[in-house]
């Protein structure tokens, strides 16, 4: 009975917004026009900002192998899964038949097509997510230089320290200071 009623209030107010559209037409079609275009307006200003995203898969798609482009785009897929994968456990160090095994690839196949789609090898980029990380951590946090290595996947300070020193040309204590003075500047 309720289900029922509830249709039938339906239909009166459809009834009611036919009416009242067909006395005001004019007013309603005014009123009608005007949010269509704000949303093509805000549709625009949001696919300004997708279409330079959507550039540089554009121009992944392209180094992916393949011959058609479905094959491109489950590559692409694939790698992309793996990347995202590295991403998210910056915090250690991936091995890479963990990483091809997610992509569904051998381990040479991978190895290779990683390299030629995103330009450094997949070791690589595991290693320079985790310094990405230790940066943000060396500047924000109140942690020693031994406890974030470890808390980025380095076994030892020393290899953390070899490691971040060989890719920003300074100890991780040196990164912290100038890290520190460059936020108490931007304080001021």
């Amino acid at each position: 009975h309720q289900r029922h009623r509830g249709v039938i209030d339906q239909r009166a107010h459809r009834l009611r917004t036919f009416f009242i559209i067909d006395r005001n037409a004019d007013d309603v079609r005014s009123r009608l026009i005007q949010p269509l275009d704000l949303r093509q307006r805000c549709l625009r200003v949001l696919l300004s900002f997708l279409v330079p995203l959507q550039a540089g898969i554009v121009g992944l798609l392209e180094r992916c192998p393949g011959r058609s482009r479905q094959r491109k785009l489950q590559v692409l897929a694939r790698l992309q899964r793996t990347r995202l994968f590295l991403e998210g456990n910056a915090h250690r160090s991936v091995r890479l038949a963990e990483l091809a095994e997610l992509s569904s690839l051998s381990v040479c196949h991978f190895a290779k097509t990683f390299q030629s789609l995103y330009r450094e090898s997949p070791l690589a980029a595991n290693q320079r997510l985790r310094l990405e990380r230790a940066c943000r951590l060396l500047a924000s946090t109140p942690l020693s230089v031994s406890d974030i290595g470890h808390a980025c996947g380095f076994d030892s300070c020393c290899s953390f320290s070899r490691a971040f020193s060989n890719r920003y040309r300074q100890p991780p204590s040196r990164y912290r200071r100038a890290a520190a003075a460059h936020s108490a500047v931007r304080l001021a």
